[in-house]
């Protein structure tokens, strides 16, 4: 096989394996923060307008136009037909997926790229950003950022009025990063890591030679936040205050263990975990002899998790993490895999090939069992919105007549302490809203009437 047919058949397997192991998240409706945030603001309350968009997620704090922009054209193409959202999703996956296979394979070479790209895409990491839509700002910075990363390293290359150019081109990605989500900024550290790790530049070079970036990279940081305190913004991002302590090591330890296949939080404390994730950083940047791909994986997904003091940790924040972790691994499988595939002979390579092979589809369809998991709920919700529709014509929805053969979910739904009872109703009632084509629609229980 020809390297160009081997690139294109890892770039369309992208696309094969959300279809084949994760097609679930296709059928989900909108999630809670994108029908309440988007939907139906866009949809009924005449907010469809690029102005509101641009600066309505200031209410939260935080400044993602890209992000709501994202959101708006999809509505101008697709209107409330959350279906269309997801494939939008997928194809911003599978950008990243393909911009982040090229700047691997620009440095790496074929087998680590492809290896840590089919790892990261069989992974659950995927599953728990795209099931909801509001995991697409994961999505963007990630883009953005691999993007950013990419066109340094052809900076570095350059000279001339290309250099210069690829240095705006730079820039304009580390903004962007920024303006789909705040961790854009940070991200922007991975771009002097690069340097020295990948292309192993030595630090005052570095620093000399790409002198005005790195002048505006810290001009950028420091306008961020001041921009943030000018605008009255809390420091915590999404967080509701400083995460430090236990309570940080709780957060580090869950969010490693989320892109695992198996609980070990009922095995080991997070303090072990955590432990043992850093004992496994330290061995893989000090030991010189690991190949340059594991080195900069493991500190590219440490400095992705720097700022969770001030984050919050929702399960799509694993997208971006779980890139580079797979290419620490890739990077690992390498040192064995290489040398042994140039020793054997054919018969030993269809093996190896077939073994591989099994591994990877095994990995998929325990990822696909992951996205069965945490979709149900949705689904279910999803299949009572439909019944409901169907069987009343509204505006007011009450339990006892939309019941139907949901009683068990409508029974745990009135167990439910208020506030929880209060806000899941509110969700359903936003999807009847949207699928009833009327925004006075609301869904009661029997006893609220």
């Amino acid at each position: 096989m020809t390297k160009k047919y081997a690139t294109l058949l890892v770039l369309i397997a992208y696309p094969a394996i959300i279809l084949i192991f994760m097609s679930d998240v296709f059928s989900l409706p909108f999630d809670t923060e994108t029908v309440t945030r988007f939907i139906i603001p866009f949809t009924f309350q005449g907010h469809d307008r690029v102005g509101w968009a641009v600066i309505e997620s200031t209410q939260w704090d935080v400044f993602r136009p890209v992000y709501s922009l994202s959101i708006l054209l999809d509505h101008t193409m697709w209107g409330s037909n959350a279906v269309m959202y997801h494939f939008s999703d997928l194809f911003l996956s599978w950008i990243c997926y393909a911009a982040a296979f090229f700047l691997l394979k620009r440095r790496f070479g074929f087998f680590i790229a492809s290896a840590s790209v089919l790892l990261w895409a069989l992974g659950p990491a995927q599953a728990m950003s795209l099931f909801k839509i509001f995991g697409r700002n994961d999505r963007l910075v990630t883009i953005f950022t691999i993007l950013g990363l990419l066109l340094y390293d052809r900076y570095c290359d350059s000279s001339g009025r290309r250099r210069r150019v690829l240095l705006g081109a730079t820039v304009l990605s580390i903004i962007l990063a920024t303006l789909s989500k705040e961790t854009g900024i940070y991200y922007s550290v991975l771009l002097p890591i690069w340097g020295l790790v990948v292309l192993r530049r030595r630090l005052p070079e570095l620093l000399k030679s790409d002198a005005l970036l790195w002048i505006i990279v810290v001009f950028l940081g420091a306008a961020f936040f001041l921009l943030r305190h000018m605008a009255g913004f809390q420091l915590y991002i999404d967080s509701e205050g400083f995460v430090s302590g236990a309570d940080y090591i709780l957060g580090m330890s869950n969010l490693i263990l989320m892109g695992i296949p198996f609980q070990a939080r009922l095995v080991f404390s997070p303090y072990v975990i955590c432990g043992a994730a850093a004992a496994a950083v330290a061995a893989t940047v000090l030991i010189r002899r690991l190949p340059d791909s594991s080195r900069f994986g493991a500190i590219a997904f440490t400095a992705v998790i720097l700022p969770l003091p001030i984050l919050w940790i929702e399960h799509s924040f694993l997208w971006g993490f779980s890139l580079w972790a797979s290419l620490w691994a890739a990077g690992l499988i390498s040192l064995m895999a290489v040398p042994l595939w140039r020793r054997i002979k054919t018969a030993g390579r269809w093996t190896a090939a077939v073994i591989a092979t099994a591994v990877l589809i095994l990995y998929g369809m325990w990822s696909g069992r992951v996205t069965e998991m945490i979709s149900s709920s949705m689904f279910e919700t999803n299949r009572i919105v439909m019944y409901a529709v169907s069987v009343s014509q509204g505006p007011v929805y009450s339990s006892n007549e939309i019941e139907g053969p949901f009683s068990t979910w409508w029974s745990a739904v009135r167990d439910q302490p208020l506030r929880e009872r209060e806000k899941m109703l509110h969700y359903v009632s936003q999807l009847v809203r949207l699928e009833a084509g009327n925004p006075d629609a609301r869904v009661v229980l029997s006893e609220d009437r």
